[in-house]
């Protein structure tokens, strides 16, 4: 594989590992899916990512192979996913484990993928079937309850300079910090105006449609319709 460019950078420009992680996890999975690890196994499950916040869908790879390493074709392939906690390896009643159903990708033959959407935060495990378990390997991932807030943690420059300005205030860097004590520290009254069209005023509507109206009343008494 060959990228004959100089701006993966804008990968992450303003998006994080949202775009770049994705790229190269799947350029691994589908260069390399099956000696991943130093393995060699005639089913070869992945991920795309490694870490997923609460609610967000985990997409599953599946490379699926017969004894002589040819590609199996057939209408879908079924993996289970079960929680890990420590709690639960005492008692193997409590494990949630739940088959998920992959599709097969018309792109390449014996590969297989699907998606599944954790339930809550915590440790995942995947496993092939009962039937492939020795011919197969198994991996984990990780799910966390992450606030909004905490998703993006870049400064956001723009947004602080633009806070400042609204605010009277000034934005300082930190070789600008000495300049902290000197600021203006006196309230300021901020107006804001906001033009509404008025087209957009239900208020407006309203009274058309009520001047229309008392005007029909009005001619069909007078029989000038």
């Amino acid at each position: 594989m060959l990228m004959a460019t100089d701006r993966l950078w804008r990968l992450r420009f303003r998006t994080g590992d949202k775009y770049h992680w994705r790229v190269w996890s799947q350029c691994i999975q589908f260069l390399t899916l099956s000696r991943l690890m130093g393995e060699h196994k005639q089913i070869r499950m992945e991920t795309d990512r490694v870490s997923y916040p609460v609610g967000e869908q985990v997409r599953i790879y599946a490379e699926v192979l017969d004894e002589g390493y040819d590609p199996v074709i057939q209408q879908s392939y079924n993996i289970y996913v079960e929680t890990v906690n420590e709690d639960d390896k005492e008692n193997e009643d409590n494990i949630q484990k739940r088959r998920v159903n992959l599709r097969p990708d018309a792109t390449r033959p014996g590969l297989y993928e699907g998606y599944y959407t954790p339930p809550a935060a915590g440790r995942y495990k995947i496993q092939a079937n009962d039937d492939d378990l020795d011919f197969a390997n198994s991996l984990e991932f990780q799910v966390a309850d992450i606030k909004p807030e905490m998703a993006n943690t870049d400064m956001q420059i723009t947004r602080l300079q633009k806070m400042a300005t609204l605010s009277g205030g000034k934005s300082l860097n930190f070789s600008e910090i000495d300049q902290l004590h000197g600021l203006d520290k006196s309230l300021h009254e901020i107006v804001i105006r906001r033009e509404l069209p008025l087209w957009d005023n239900w208020i407006f509507a309203f009274m058309i449609i009520a001047l229309t109206g008392f005007e029909w009343i009005v001619r069909r008494r007078c029989d000038l319709l």
